[in-house]
């Protein structure tokens, strides 16, 4: 609210009622208060909305992120337990650890673009 605004709104009721032109210049400073603030509010829920697609959006992506770290850690697993009681080969390169949160990150990434 301006300096003027906020006198003209802080003015005592007998002195803006005073007169038809106090009168109408309170209720067209209060309207357009009224009309700065309905702005600064839809401008608020629109920051919201943004703020909340970008959670959601996030959740998504860490809850299919875990989805894939299970799915490389159940294949290992697998890879090993092949190796140990079946005397397979394993393969040239076992994701592992921050191998696997690389290779997941890059799938996620591509996806995204």
């Amino acid at each position: 609210m301006s300096d003027v605004t906020d006198g003209i709104i802080a003015m005592p009721f007998e002195l803006a009622m005073g007169t038809e032109v106090a009168r109408r210049q309170f209720h067209g400073c209060a309207v357009a208060e009224i009309n700065r603030l309905k702005a600064e509010l839809e401008c608020a829920r629109g920051d919201l909305k943004t703020a909340m697609d970008i959670v959601e959006r996030n959740q998504k992506d860490a809850d299919r992120y875990q989805f894939l770290r299970r799915d490389v850690s159940h294949r290992v697993s697998d890879f090993c337990i092949v190796k140990k009681f079946w005397g397979g080969t394993m393969p040239d390169r076992i994701l592992e650890g921050d191998d696997a949160d690389l290779e997941i990150d890059g799938e996620l990434a591509k996806e995204r673009t």
